[in-house]
């Protein structure tokens, strides 16, 4: 099963995760307009306070790879539902299930 996930949000990372616990098999696709790995944004203010920006990471980069779920940084721009695709800002085309 491909499962394309549009957000790196904490729901996003939530459901990559998830998925990759109920089935190791899997194919996984996050989409992310940030250019960053995931990060706690709620937690932003900590910046403020002290924190470092790798202590808004609660998983290290690696880790998705080590997990077999593919991050993509680049904009969703379209979602075709009849083909299964997203079409992202630099024209890659990404299919689900």
């Amino acid at each position: 099963m491909k499962h394309l996930i549009l957000g790196f949000s904490a729901a996003g990372a939530n459901a990559a995760e998830t998925i990759r616990r109920l089935d190791a098999d899997a194919e996984i696709t996050v989409v992310s307009a940030d250019p960053r790995e995931f990060y706690l944004r709620l937690d932003l203010e900590g910046i403020f306070h002290g924190k470092s920006a790798a202590e808004l990471m609660p998983r290290p980069p690696e880790y998705w790879r080590e997990n077999h779920i593919s991050v993509v940084h680049d904009e969703a721009a379209g979602v075709d539902a009849a083909l299964r695709e997203v079409r992202t800002a630099s024209e890659r085309a990404l299919s689900y299930d």
